[in-house]
């Protein structure tokens, strides 16, 4: 496995795991991938967003994360956002640490003094707030969903 920055040029092969994580992330929305691909290259283009991407040794993309670093709005800390993390369930394990290590690599070297990681509540949420844990992370925030 290969760990990938990802450029613009990549996000067409991001798409399959991209789909992935939205069918796990949110299953009564329709995927659409131009929103997800106009998505990354405006952050990527700004370069306040990063994504790694895993290669497999066929080339395939296999799993990725990407986040934002950016102020909160009321303090000059700068904070890396987790905005997707995910690896095929069949290369998870070892490949989803390194990927953690990488996120947080890349985080620190743009500056972040702070991570913010989520987990979904239809995800395995007892093992990632377990793990989170673990690396030393504590609640910060939580988010709530309504569609209207």
């Amino acid at each position: 496995m290969m760990f990938i920055h990802a450029t613009k040029a990549d996000l067409k092969d991001c798409v399959p795991c991209a789909k992935a994580f939205h069918e796990v992330y949110d299953p009564g929305v329709e995927f659409c991938e131009k929103s997800f691909i106009d998505y990354w290259e405006s952050l990527l283009d700004s370069d306040t967003g990063f994504m790694i991407l895993v290669e497999h040794k066929d080339g395939d993309v296999v799993g990725g994360a990407g986040g934002v670093v950016t102020n909160f709005q009321t303090s000059s800390v700068k904070n890396s956002i987790e905005m997707f993390y995910w690896v095929d369930p069949e290369f998870r394990g070892e490949v989803a640490i390194k990927l953690y290590n990488e996120f947080i690599a890349e985080s620190k070297r743009r500056g972040a003094k702070r991570v913010l990681m989520a987990y979904m509540q239809n995800s395995d949420p007892e093992r990632m707030k377990r793990f989170y844990l673990a690396k030393k992370f504590v609640p910060f925030e939580y988010h709530m969903l309504k569609n209207i």
